[in-house]
Protein backbone atom coordinates (compact mmCIF):
# COMPACT_ATOMS: atom_id res chain seq x y z
CA UNK A 1 0.00 0.00 0.00
CA UNK A 2 1.03 3.79 -1.02
CA UNK A 3 1.88 6.89 0.91
CA UNK A 4 -0.81 9.22 -1.14
CA UNK A 5 1.86 12.22 -0.46
CA UNK A 6 4.75 10.28 -1.64
CA UNK A 7 2.67 9.22 -4.83
CA UNK A 8 1.43 12.37 -6.16
CA UNK A 9 5.48 13.87 -5.88
CA UNK A 10 6.29 10.95 -7.61
CA UNK A 11 3.99 10.99 -10.51
CA UNK A 12 4.62 14.55 -10.55
CA UNK A 13 8.20 13.93 -11.31
CA UNK A 14 7.36 11.23 -13.92
CA UNK A 15 5.11 13.69 -15.89
CA UNK A 16 8.58 16.35 -15.49
CA UNK A 17 11.21 14.34 -16.57
CA UNK A 18 9.51 11.48 -18.89
CA UNK A 19 6.60 12.70 -20.36
CA UNK A 20 7.91 13.19 -23.34
CA UNK A 21 9.05 9.49 -23.54
CA UNK A 22 5.52 8.01 -21.91
CA UNK A 23 3.04 7.17 -24.69
CA UNK A 24 0.27 5.89 -22.22
CA UNK A 25 -0.03 4.99 -18.81
CA UNK A 26 -2.65 3.68 -16.74
CA UNK A 27 -2.88 2.03 -13.01
CA UNK A 28 -5.19 1.19 -9.78
CA UNK A 29 -3.09 1.67 -6.72
CA UNK A 30 -4.55 0.43 -3.02
CA UNK A 31 -3.40 3.45 -0.99
CA UNK A 32 -3.12 3.18 3.11
CA UNK A 33 -5.96 4.19 4.68
CA UNK A 34 -8.43 4.25 1.94
CA UNK A 35 -11.50 2.48 1.08
CA UNK A 36 -11.21 3.85 -2.60
CA UNK A 37 -9.18 2.55 -5.47
CA UNK A 38 -6.38 5.46 -6.63
CA UNK A 39 -7.23 5.32 -10.30
CA UNK A 40 -4.70 6.94 -12.77
CA UNK A 41 -4.27 7.50 -16.82
CA UNK A 42 -2.19 9.57 -18.55
CA UNK A 43 -0.86 10.39 -22.77
CA UNK A 44 2.19 11.96 -22.56
CA UNK A 45 2.44 15.15 -20.03
CA UNK A 46 -1.79 14.92 -19.85
CA UNK A 47 -2.49 12.87 -16.70
CA UNK A 48 -5.65 12.57 -14.62
CA UNK A 49 -5.72 11.06 -11.10
CA UNK A 50 -7.32 10.61 -8.11
CA UNK A 51 -9.79 8.66 -5.74
CA UNK A 52 -12.39 6.11 -7.40
CA UNK A 53 -14.93 8.59 -6.68
CA UNK A 54 -13.33 11.84 -8.57
CA UNK A 55 -12.77 9.35 -11.46
CA UNK A 56 -15.83 7.19 -12.05
CA UNK A 57 -17.96 10.05 -10.78
CA UNK A 58 -20.13 8.06 -8.60
CA UNK A 59 -21.91 10.36 -5.67
CA UNK A 60 -22.61 7.25 -3.38
CA UNK A 61 -24.97 5.46 -6.14
CA UNK A 62 -23.27 1.83 -6.32
CA UNK A 63 -19.41 2.92 -6.08
CA UNK A 64 -18.92 -1.04 -5.51
CA UNK A 65 -16.62 -1.01 -8.35
CA UNK A 66 -14.52 1.92 -6.84
CA UNK A 67 -13.81 0.41 -3.72
CA UNK A 68 -11.59 -2.19 -2.66
CA UNK A 69 -13.93 -5.24 -1.11
CA UNK A 70 -13.20 -7.70 1.77
CA UNK A 71 -12.46 -10.83 -0.67
CA UNK A 72 -10.28 -8.24 -2.86
CA UNK A 73 -6.46 -8.08 -2.69
CA UNK A 74 -5.04 -4.73 -2.13
CA UNK A 75 -2.42 -4.35 -4.86
CA UNK A 76 -0.74 -1.94 -6.82
CA UNK A 77 -0.85 -2.65 -10.98
CA UNK A 78 0.02 0.19 -13.82
CA UNK A 79 1.11 0.20 -17.22
CA UNK A 80 3.60 2.13 -18.76
CA UNK A 81 4.12 2.19 -22.20
CA UNK A 82 6.56 4.88 -24.07
CA UNK A 83 10.14 5.16 -26.02
CA UNK A 84 12.78 2.52 -24.26
CA UNK A 85 11.05 2.94 -21.18
CA UNK A 86 12.12 -0.63 -20.00
CA UNK A 87 15.58 -0.36 -21.30
CA UNK A 88 16.54 3.25 -19.99
CA UNK A 89 14.47 3.64 -17.09
CA UNK A 90 13.15 0.28 -15.38
CA UNK A 91 15.43 0.55 -12.12
CA UNK A 92 14.47 4.43 -11.89
CA UNK A 93 10.89 3.66 -12.09
CA UNK A 94 11.10 0.62 -9.81
CA UNK A 95 12.98 2.55 -7.19
CA UNK A 96 11.04 5.58 -7.26
CA UNK A 97 7.54 3.60 -7.07
CA UNK A 98 8.90 1.42 -4.19
CA UNK A 99 9.86 4.93 -2.56
CA UNK A 100 6.04 5.74 -2.35
CA UNK A 101 5.08 2.33 0.14
CA UNK A 102 3.43 3.64 3.29
CA UNK A 103 5.31 4.16 6.13
CA UNK A 104 5.09 0.53 8.30
CA UNK A 105 6.09 1.92 11.78
CA UNK A 106 5.04 5.56 12.15
CA UNK A 107 6.21 7.36 15.14
CA UNK A 108 3.38 8.86 17.20
CA UNK A 109 0.20 7.35 18.25
CA UNK A 110 -3.24 8.51 18.50
CA UNK A 111 -3.54 11.08 21.70
CA UNK A 112 0.00 11.63 21.40
CA UNK A 113 1.63 15.60 21.71
CA UNK A 114 3.36 16.80 18.67
CA UNK A 115 4.50 20.30 16.77
CA UNK A 116 3.19 20.11 13.05
CA UNK A 117 4.76 22.59 10.39
CA UNK A 118 2.73 24.89 8.66
CA UNK A 119 2.69 28.66 6.70
CA UNK A 120 3.16 30.10 9.72
CA UNK A 121 5.79 27.83 11.25
CA UNK A 122 5.51 24.92 14.19
CA UNK A 123 2.21 24.87 15.88
CA UNK A 124 1.65 22.38 19.02
CA UNK A 125 -0.83 19.50 17.78
CA UNK A 126 -2.82 16.07 18.82
CA UNK A 127 -2.99 13.06 16.87
CA UNK A 128 -6.08 12.60 16.36
CA UNK A 129 -6.20 9.65 13.70
CA UNK A 130 -3.68 7.08 12.05
CA UNK A 131 -3.58 6.40 7.87
CA UNK A 132 -6.45 8.90 7.10
CA UNK A 133 -7.29 9.34 3.34
CA UNK A 134 -3.77 8.05 2.63
CA UNK A 135 -1.51 10.03 5.19
CA UNK A 136 0.18 9.10 7.88
CA UNK A 137 -1.47 11.61 10.32
CA UNK A 138 -4.11 13.66 10.80
CA UNK A 139 -4.07 16.14 13.40
CA UNK A 140 -5.81 18.46 15.47
CA UNK A 141 -3.24 21.72 15.35
CA UNK A 142 -4.01 24.69 17.48
CA UNK A 143 -3.24 28.36 16.79
CA UNK A 144 -1.94 31.25 19.06
CA UNK A 145 -5.82 31.90 19.65
CA UNK A 146 -6.62 28.73 20.90
CA UNK A 147 -8.62 27.93 17.83
CA UNK A 148 -7.88 24.68 16.53
CA UNK A 149 -8.03 23.41 13.25
CA UNK A 150 -7.64 19.56 11.56
CA UNK A 151 -4.95 18.88 9.63
CA UNK A 152 -2.89 16.02 7.77
CA UNK A 153 1.02 15.30 8.44
CA UNK A 154 1.62 14.16 4.23
CA UNK A 155 4.76 12.20 5.91
CA UNK A 156 6.11 10.84 8.98
CA UNK A 157 8.79 12.93 8.64
CA UNK A 158 10.54 15.97 10.90
CA UNK A 159 9.79 17.98 8.03
CA UNK A 160 6.39 17.94 8.77
CA UNK A 161 5.85 16.86 12.14
CA UNK A 162 8.00 16.37 15.29
CA UNK A 163 8.04 15.94 18.84
CA UNK A 164 7.32 18.75 21.28
CA UNK A 165 9.41 20.91 21.88
CA UNK A 166 12.16 19.83 19.23
CA UNK A 167 14.51 22.45 17.60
Amino acid sequence: ELNVSKLSGWIRSLMLDLGTELFRYKGVLAVKGCSEKYIFQGVHMLFTGGFSSKILGWNGNTPEAGIWQPSEPRECRFVLIGKNIKQKHSERLRSGFLACAAEENLRFKVGDAAEAKGACGWRPATVTKLWDEGYPYRLEVRDGDGESVEVWAPEDDDKFIRAPGQA
